[in-house]
């Protein structure tokens, strides 16, 4: 009689004879698969058995490392304008005016140019204000940088790594003395006592002279 494995995952059984055998082999495996613990996804969690007799655990700390680096601050930003304001100056200037005067003649001889026609000019002067421009320096600024320290208070959490030891309390095993092995001990000795007495007696007994005896004997 021939057995087909179904969807649960049944074994194939061939003959009759060997179903009770496959049978149980297929539960006792079952039973084992259900009690081996589950895979973890985390390495760390499952632990190893370490075949070296030193294991070195290597506890870290985190080190506040303070520098600084230059950033852009602030910005003085200096515009040169150019303002118009009004002036006034006094000039004093000068004009020139042509005066015509008539004075007598001393009686000299005048050639004949005297009596002919002609035309003399003279033109007088006068002074204006003439305005001119120049730019001189009236003054320059200058920008630089200057520093100045402040102190400023860094505050931060570190991480360090402790160690958690969890030991088994390891009690002393005290074992109580045998109450029975005592008491025979005890009475053994005792016994042996009054034995060891009982000999001693019986030596004496023996070794003491009989009183009648030595009567007799006078």
């Amino acid at each position: 009689m021939n057995y087909t494995a179904s969807n649960v995952g049944l074994p194939m059984f061939t003959t009759q004879l060997d179903f009770p055998r496959r049978y149980v082999e297929f539960w006792r495996d079952m039973a084992q698969a259900m009690l081996l613990p589950m895979p973890s996804s985390r390495r760390d969690l499952v632990p190893t058995i370490d075949q070296t007799r030193e294991q070195i655990v290597a506890l870290g700390e985190e080190v506040l490392d303070v520098s600084t680096r230059r950033v852009a601050g602030n910005a003085t930003r200096v515009r040169r304008v150019v303002k118009e304001i009004p002036v006034e100056r006094h000039v004093e200037v000068h004009d020139e005016t042509i005066i015509v005067e008539r004075r007598p003649a001393n009686g000299q001889q005048a050639g004949d140019d005297a009596v002919a026609e002609r035309e003399w000019v003279m033109i007088d002067t006068r002074e204006i204000p003439v305005v001119s421009k120049h730019v001189k320096l009236r003054e320059e600024l200058v920008l630089r940088r200057q520093e100045t320290g402040r102190v400023e208070i860094i505050r931060d959490t570190l991480r360090h790594a402790d160690a958690d030891i969890v030991q088994p309390q390891r009690v002393p095993m005290v074992i109580a003395p045998d109450e029975s092995g005592e008491r025979q001990r005890h009475d053994g000795g005792s016994s042996q006592h009054e034995k060891r007495e009982q000999n001693e007696k019986r030596e004496q007994k023996v070794q003491a002279p009989d009183p009648g005896a030595a009567s007799a004997k006078r």
